[in-house]
């Protein structure tokens, strides 16, 4: 609809006389009055944040119960030795009813900010819950800071005088950690590759990262077992190194995670980093020849007659000779894939191989692997790995009443697995391998969830 010229002119005047209303009161406000029958509420959230100097955190000033918010106008301080403010943007609240006007200022000096926003035209205000703005702070010094919000000011859309919308505030609080915060912050350990009865040197470095002098237990792990333990007391903003052994005496062969721990002080909030696990494991040998399938993973557990997944093995020399072996990988009892293997004593490797489905029937294979043994070898008993059940189905066919359990049938359901994490890459909060068909090589999976993949599924819809 065109609206006539004096209809255009009465609205743009009707916006400006607002704006001109809206600065005065934002001159001359004054904090919402805290009576007990104001609604609305204006509150910091979260409202107690943990961030360490160096780092960046958000907050939101979120609003909620409101009727009809035309405008507001929020202060905040906080710790001007500890934290700046880097970023302040304007959330989306007032937006759920038309263009807006946002703007701020803020002084890092001083610890100081204030922040604006109203609507433009003649349009009703905004009712409900939402977030004002979002306000980023970095950490710049290791402290704790009242975030205090204050004079708040809410305006809703009466003409031509907005009225005050009484409010409630609520304020946050930062610091960094907590009060009291020990640490794992490094773990190194040597030699990875041993014969049993030989020891192995772990050295850890722990710290205090709280504002308290500690007193605490720090405990080495090897797999969950724990082998040995040691007291330290560190003043605050201290660490230390601490030199543990592992007498490898009566531990079979294999491969050993070593972690170490922190007891948790008195009053401690952030345990998170109580506990560090080495990035090297360490592989206790027999003095003999052997090897071993130590892992199989299959990429997925339902693939289409005829094309194609993936299977890692991975093989561990454990004796203290080199060898040559053959690894064979089957599915049920037929060999689908041979590969020749040199391992150095102590060495690892992983095999990367796909299985073409083309000649298999639509069926349930159990996926294996088998290193073949080596002269003189005495324990075979890890020479086969197993991964589990593979089912080859039709194609599109990848779940049922029962997730990624083909039914023998393409329907909604699969449309459902493949749409649902459509655009999805490995890692993604809903990648399914399974949904994973095909590629631009047909057959063979290309780590993305698309068109490709839908259009099995259409192409076989029904049968």
């Amino acid at each position: 609809m065109i609206l006539p010229e004096k209809e255009k002119v009465d609205n743009k005047a009707r916006s400006f006389r607002f704006l001109i209303l809206f600065a005065v009161l934002m001159i001359f406000t004054v904090d919402c009055l805290d009576h007990v029958w104001a609604t609305a509420s204006v509150s910091v959230s979260p409202s107690s944040t943990i961030a360490r100097a160096g780092q960046s955190f958000s907050v939101n000033v979120t609003i909620s119960d409101v009727i009809d918010l035309y405008g507001w106008e929020f202060k905040l301080n906080w710790s001007a030795a500890c934290l700046d403010v880097v970023t302040v943007t304007e959330g989306l609240f007032l937006r759920n009813s038309g263009e807006s006007f946002f703007t701020f200022q803020f002084d890092n000096a001083e610890g100081h900010l204030i922040a604006d926003c109203t609507l433009l035209g003649n349009v009703f205000g905004v009712t409900g819950n939402g977030v004002l703005a979002t306000v980023t702070f970095y950490v710049k010094a290791a402290g704790e800071s009242v975030l205090d919000l204050y004079y708040v000011t809410l305006l809703d859309s009466s003409y031509p005088e907005p009225q005050t919308i009484l409010c409630q505030t609520v304020g946050g609080y930062w610091s960094t950690l907590s009060q009291h915060d020990v640490s794992i912050t490094n773990i190194c350990v040597l030699p990875t590759i041993v014969l049993p009865g030989q020891i192995v040197n772990v050295n850890t470095t722990v710290g205090n990262e709280g504002f308290y002098p500690e007193a605490f237990n720090v405990t080495v792990y090897v797999n969950s077992q724990p082998i040995q333990q040691q007291s330290v007391s560190l003043n605050e903003g201290s660490s230390t190194s601490l030199l543990f052994t592992w007498n490898t005496t009566g531990f079979g062969k294999g491969e050993y995670v070593i972690s170490c721990y922190a007891s948790i002080v008195l009053g401690e909030v952030d345990i998170a980093d109580n506990n560090r696990t080495s990035s090297d494991t360490v592989t206790l040998l027999v003095s003999a020849h052997d090897v071993a399938v130590t892992g199989v993973k299959a990429s997925k557990i339902v693939v289409g007659q005829g094309f194609c997944m993936f299977i890692n093995v991975t093989v561990k020399n454990f004796g203290t000779y080199s060898e040559t072996f053959n690894t064979i990988t089957y599915a049920n009892d037929t060999a689908i894939h041979a590969d020749a293997v040199s391992l150095a004593s102590g060495q690892g490797a992983e095999l990367s191989l796909f299985w073409n489905t083309s000649s298999f029937l639509k069926s349930k294979y159990l996926i294996r692997s088998y290193a073949e043994p080596v002269s003189l070898e005495a324990d075979v008993s890890d020479n086969t790995g197993t991964f589990g059940l593979v089912t080859v189905a039709k194609r599109g066919d990848i779940t049922s009443v029962t997730p990624n359990v083909p039914d023998g049938k393409v329907d909604m359901r699969d449309l459902a697995a493949v749409a649902r994490p459509f655009g999805m890459r490995p890692g993604g909060s809903l990648w399914n391998s399974n949904a994973d068909i095909t590629g631009i090589t047909l057959g063979l999976p290309d780590n993305v969830i698309n068109m490709r993949d839908v259009s099995w599924v259409a192409i076989n819809f029904g049968k």
